[in-house]
């Protein structure tokens, strides 16, 4: 994943709710909205809301990159160096530890997020996840990233020791060929994460998984 921080001077942002897209810019003490008529869309009826991700493969609701790679963005005059760039992988549950730690206060219970505020200051001592896990209800799949390593189980309700397909993103961003049959031992490992899933609460979002 690559994340930028530091870069923005105008603050851009585009919003849209169930209709034309509003576009809101401000430069300097200038704040200006204006309609983009020609671009529609169906709020989260329509899958391919937010446009095309290529190179990366699938959509809003997917788990392949296309429906959950971001980019981030971030500013704080003085802390975060202007212009700089990192790649370390992360994801929103990051986000609580972060402030956290910039807060100088422990978060309220145990998560899984890990505090990204060496990345940000470009200090020593960034810790990283072993791995990262996925998964969707609505669309039934589940995702695993390791280092450059991307597993997916698609219908995962339906057929919940179903095959992974896996990906090297270093060599295959857009996820277009299936390295499984050639690296067993990887998919072996991203299946035993995949089935120790922590259950919801609420039935529906669940995968009957036997743990092996």
């Amino acid at each position: 994943m690559r994340v930028l921080y530091g870069l923005v001077k105008y603050p851009l942002l585009v919003m849209s709710n169930h209709g034309r897209w509003r576009v809101h810019a401000q430069c300097d003490d200038i704040t200006w909205t204006r309609e983009a008529p020609t671009c529609k869309v169906k709020g989260n009826k329509n899958r391919s809301v937010g446009g095309s991700a290529l190179p990366l493969r699938g959509y809003k609701f997917q788990q392949f990159e296309g429906g959950m790679r971001e980019p981030t963005v971030m500013w704080w005059p003085g802390r975060i160096p202007a212009g700089s760039v990192a790649d370390h992988i992360s994801a929103f549950w990051d986000v609580m530890p972060t402030l956290a730690e910039i807060a100088g206060v422990e978060p309220a219970c145990e998560i899984d997020g890990i505090s990204l505020l060496p990345t940000l200051l470009a200090r020593e001592g960034q810790r990283a996840h072993e791995y990262l896990y996925w998964e969707y209800f609505g669309r039934p799949a589940q995702a695993v990233r390791m280092g450059d390593w991307k597993g997916i189980r698609l219908h995962a309700k339906k057929n919940p020791r179903g095959p992974i397909e896996l990906y090297n993103l270093a060599e295959d961003l857009g996820e277009e060929r299936n390295v499984a049959a050639e690296h067993p031992w990887i998919v072996e490992k991203i299946e035993k994460i995949m089935a120790y899933r922590t259950p919801s609460e609420f039935s529906k979002w669940n995968f009957e998984q036997e743990r092996p």
